[in-house]
């Protein structure tokens, strides 16, 4: 898996992790940095069916 790091808006400092799925080719991140925004990160194999996602609790 790469790393990125992602530049926050202006006066944003914590992101808050809703939800996180994965499975073994791909990772999705559903994550609120405010009320009004929403910031989705995901990594994934190219031309690959992903499918079987699990839902990964809170503790990351």
């Amino acid at each position: 898996m790469t790393k990125v790091k992602l530049q926050l808006p202006d006066g944003m400092k914590k992101v808050h992790f809703d939800k996180v799925f994965t499975n073994d080719h791909c990772t999705i991140v559903f994550a609120f940095v405010s009320a009004t925004s929403e910031l989705w990160i995901a990594g994934k194999t190219p031309l690959t069916v992903i499918e079987g996602f699990t839902r990964v609790e809170q503790g990351l």
